[in-house]
């Protein structure tokens, strides 16, 4: 993790490391005491671990660009960062999950590489959003108002990462299912208004200006989309649903969409 104006001393790179490991560790400890997590990674399939480290490292690289500790960095100094982060990620998942008796030697290798790699990818995003947020450094960056325009791609990659810490630990869990089954079309309604209301919230909340006063609804409606893209992301990757009928699916993705809209609105708040 290193800036593009003047090389960091041992101390400032460790005290940023600190940040990153703090950050994984806040943001997706619950993960790796979670069963129905460990289960879902023994069973992924190389698709979609594939499909998972190719969002992730999207994910990685929109932020630190957008969000990131040092806005000025190039495109390959982004990159490098990415890549330590994602390391970092499945450094941190392999060790908790060791210690909580997730993971052992005798697993089989698959399983094995499945469960640890699942976790590192969230972990890997707690890395990134704990090392942009903690410190002095990232305390001040984030007052200036120098700091360039994010524009659409920079709300979108924090929406979509604050979705994903947010969910990640409850998208594989069966309640997500049995909370569906149980809810009215008017109920569902009802979840799907209260998700818009949370992100109109963090909108509005910081002072606007005109041009973003007039890319209130689109900007609305896109954070929900994405709220609800990523949960049904999520469920997809964590093997929730295989076999459901596409109704099923869509009632799940609106009830994970909450949390998920809770997650993307504090997301645009980092951006002020």
């Amino acid at each position: 993790m290193q800036t593009s104006t003047t090389p960091r001393t041992i101390t400032e790179s460790l005290r940023e490391y600190g940040r990153g490991l703090l950050g994984g560790l806040i943001f997706s400890v619950p993960m790796f005491a979670t069963g129905e997590v460990w289960e879902a990674g023994a069973a992924a399939d190389r698709f979609k671990l594939g499909v998972g480290l190719l969002g992730t490292v999207a994910l990685l690289l929109g932020y630190n660009r957008f969000v990131g500790l040092h806005p000025d960095q190039s495109f390959a100094e982004v990159a490098i960062d990415s890549v330590e982060e994602l390391g970092i990620g499945i450094v941190v998942a392999a060790v908790l999950l060791w210690l909580f008796g997730a993971i052992d030697a005798t697993m089989a290798r698959d399983e094995l590489i499945g469960i640890v790699f699942l976790s590192g990818l969230f972990a890997a995003i707690g890395v990134s959003i704990g090392t942009a947020q903690l410190g002095e450094e990232a305390a001040a960056q984030r007052g200036s108002d120098e700091r360039e325009p994010h524009g659409v791609l920079g709300v979108a990659a924090v929406a979509v990462c604050g979705a994903v810490i947010v969910v990640a630990n409850i998208a594989p869990t069966e309640e997500i299912t049995e909370i569906a089954a149980r809810l009215v079309w008017w109920q569902e309604a009802l979840v799907a208004l209260a998700s818009l209301g949370l992100i109109a919230t963090a909108l509005l909340l910081p002072e606007q200006h005109d041009d973003e006063r007039l890319s209130f609804p689109l900007t609305l409606l896109v954070m929900y989309l994405i709220a609800l893209v990523a949960a049904t992301a999520l469920r997809w990757l964590f093997g929730s649903f295989d076999d459901r009928p596409l109704a099923a699916v869509a009632q799940e993705s609106i009830v994970l969409g909450l949390p998920a809209a809770i997650g993307a609105a504090v997301g645009k708040l980092l951006l002020k």
